[in-house]
């Protein structure tokens, strides 16, 4: 009889376990024709039309920003999806350009807990 009970609450803690991934797991929504490989061979310095070339047009261009005295474009790449309730973040992909050229680009886990989201300025990612 202990062997049952044994197998049930490893069965329970796994159901749990795969129950919490899924509500924490990150949804990231990618640019249409974005993949991981073209952005991969993005490049400082390569021109912007090698970059639609590899991954497309981007989901949000936030049009031109003035930094001191640079000009440049950020190309947003992926967002959050879908909020749920133990959403921890998502996969961040950016590129910077300026002048029809990258000068960076971004590639990380953005962890924003949803039930921590707060509205971000440009200066908080280093730019």
């Amino acid at each position: 009889m202990g062997r049952f009970w044994t197998f049930v609450a490893a069965g329970t803690v796994i159901l749990l376990l795969a129950l919490l991934f899924g509500g924490a797991y990150p949804r990231t929504e990618y640019a249409p024709g974005y993949s991981d490989g073209g952005f991969k061979r993005v490049k400082v310095g390569m021109p912007v039309k090698q970059v639609y070339e590899l991954i497309g047009a981007p989901l949000m261009d936030l049009g031109s920003w003035a930094m001191q005295t640079n000009a440049y474009d950020v190309f947003w790449y992926s967002h959050d999806a879908t909020v749920r309730p133990f959403d921890v973040g998502w996969h961040q992909r950016i590129v910077v350009v300026s002048n029809n050229v990258v000068i960076a680009k971004v590639k990380c886990f953005k962890f924003e807990p949803s039930w921590n989201r707060s509205r971000k300025s440009c200066a908080d990612y280093g730019w």
